[in-house]
This record gives structure tokens, sequence and C-alpha cells, in this order.
């Protein structure tokens, strides 16, 4: 809504839970995690692409530069790599002796000409760089 309590044009998803997070990709694409672990992508348009269970509450994630994967981070200490379009899970890692993930960041394209960087921040106080 724009100041004065004006209603702008828009759409509007209804989740059946609490919304604990969303991230917004470069390409248009946003996903969404709810309070009883699912995960949802969308078009910015509302068009639901597709969802799946994270399996944990996820404390952070993160959206690659190129719009393409998404990175979470949650209380299991795992840190999950996933395609946008679909949420199937193209890799994870084990974190789990460090404690839960509490944050997970990126190196932006401009500074990676090659590989783009992950930074995992753990309970324990650890950061991993992972190329």
């Amino acid at each position: 809504a724009r100041g004065g309590g004006e209603e702008t044009a828009g759409s509007t998803v209804t989740m059946n839970n609490e919304v604990i997070k969303i991230v917004l990709g470069t390409t248009g694409t946003m996903v969404v995690h709810m309070a009883d672990f699912g995960l949802y992508s969308f078009t910015v348009n509302a068009v639901k692409l597709a969802s799946a269970d994270a399996g944990e509450k996820l404390n952070d994630m993160q959206v690659s530069s190129l719009g393409q994967m998404l990175v979470t981070g949650g209380e299991k200490g795992r840190v999950v790599i996933r395609q946008v379009s679909n949420l199937v899970v193209c890799h994870e890692l084990d974190l789990s002796k460090h404690g839960p993930i509490r944050s997970v960041t990126m190196t932006p394209d401009e500074l990676n000409p090659v590989n783009q960087f992950l930074f995992i921040g753990s309970d324990d106080g650890s950061i991993s760089f992972i190329d």
C-alpha cells in the first residue's frame, strides 16, 4: 500500500501457514519459506513454480546471482543447494558439527569472474568458505 492507505494494483498469494522468509531472485522469481518447513517458488506474477519440504527451520536463504540456484542454511546445520525452478536438491553440505547455520551469502558476479563463492556462518562462530 502507498502512503495514505491507498491500495496498489498487485497480486496476493495466501499461504496456509506463517511466512518465515522471502527471497527474490534477479530473474523475477521468489522463494518463500513457511513455518511448517515448506518451500515454495513463484514468479513475481504469483504463478507457483514448485514446492518442497525443507525438512527444518531455515535461518537464511539466498538466490544465486544468476537466479537459478537457492542456497539455504538451517537448524540442522546443513547447507542445501536447490534449483529455484523446481526446488530439487542439487547438493547438500553437512556442517552440523558447527551447530545450526545462521547465515549464508555469496559474492556478487562482479567480484567473481570464474566462480561464485559461498560464505556460511554457523552457531559456534565459525565461517566456512566454499568455492
